[in-house]
């Protein structure tokens, strides 16, 4: 750990860093998955309504 930003009780603000970590380049990578861009799953029925003149 390089840096830790607040300590016990202190309010930090959201949106901002927490820790700084400093790991070897050779094992840096991202840390959980990453979401995939899919379009949203809808269904959606019609139904077509005929004027009877």
């Amino acid at each position: 750990m390089v840096r830790t930003f607040g300590g016990a009780g202190d309010i930090i603000n959201g949106g901002g860093p927490l820790i700084v970590f400093q790991v070897p380049e050779n094992t840096a990578g991202i840390v959980g998955t990453v979401p995939k861009d899919e379009a949203p799953k809808r269904r959606v029925r019609l139904s077509a309504v005929l004027d009877e003149d």
